[in-house]
């Protein structure tokens, strides 16, 4: 099945469970979830998200069309915005897909993506 996003991430970022009263995202509705649109294939779900970190694939293609916005976005500082810059390019009619639950994580403890046991997932691989 080809779902036909524009973009994909492995990452499923914790924000999206998190009122922003709460420090979550903002597009989280009260009831602590974002509206979405949840998908099967035959090994897993897949949920349109509206954003996601820096790490993401796409074709060259779109990459190519979305220069503008995904530089305008990376450049402003020290840290890439990369929030700012999955809503610029979801108002401009692209769509992000991430797994549920996330085939990868983040570095950072605080923002491990929900559902999988990564302290065990870590032990089992860490001498590979």
């Amino acid at each position: 099945m080809e779902m036909g996003a524009d973009y994909c991430s492995l990452y499923d970022h914790p924000d999206k469970y998190v009122i922003a009263d709460e420090g979550g995202n903002p597009y989280v509705d009260k009831d602590g979830g974002e509206v979405t649109k949840v998908y099967i294939t035959k090994s897993s779900h897949w949920k349109l998200t509206n954003s996601t970190t820096m790490t993401f694939a796409s074709k060259v293609k779109t990459i190519k069309k979305d220069e503008a916005i995904l530089r305008k976005w990376t450049q402003m500082g020290k840290c890439p915005r990369d929030f700012d810059m999955f809503i610029h390019l979801r108002k401009e009619g692209r769509s992000l897909l991430t797994p549920i639950p996330g085939y990868s994580t983040h570095g950072d403890i605080y923002y491990l993506s929900p559902l999988d046991n990564w302290e065990h997932i870590w032990k089992q691989t860490r001498d590979l």
